[in-house]
């Protein structure tokens, strides 16, 4: 994370910060969704809380809220095991209602 920081340098952070903050409300958006959809996040994220997490799983229809422990923003990275584990299990269980 620290070399991709260093790689876009000090104007190019500021630049994404910028693009984030000007973004429109988008939260409307998500009642149109109609593909299975699993929201997960770190329990200790700092920068997106878990209460936005469920705030963006109940507009979408039937998405499923994992919430992995022990972990902040980069879940990816923090608990690579067990996101894999999440996503593992959300993709047969969709594979599964697929066949269905």
């Amino acid at each position: 994370m620290a070399d991709m920081a260093r790689s876009i340098g000090a104007r190019g952070q500021m630049n994404q910060q910028a693009a984030m903050l000007a973004r429109s409300d988008s939260q409307a958006d998500l009642e149109r969704v109609r593909v299975p959809t699993l929201v997960a996040c770190g329990r200790e994220d700092p920068v997106t809380p878990v209460q936005d997490h469920e705030a963006i799983a109940v507009r979408v229809n039937g998405a499923r809220l994992a919430i992995v422990e022990q972990c902040g923003h980069l879940s990816a990275i923090e608990q690579p095991e067990a996101v894999t584990r999440v996503l593992a299990r959300w993709l047969q269980d969709t594979r599964e209602a697929a066949v269905m």
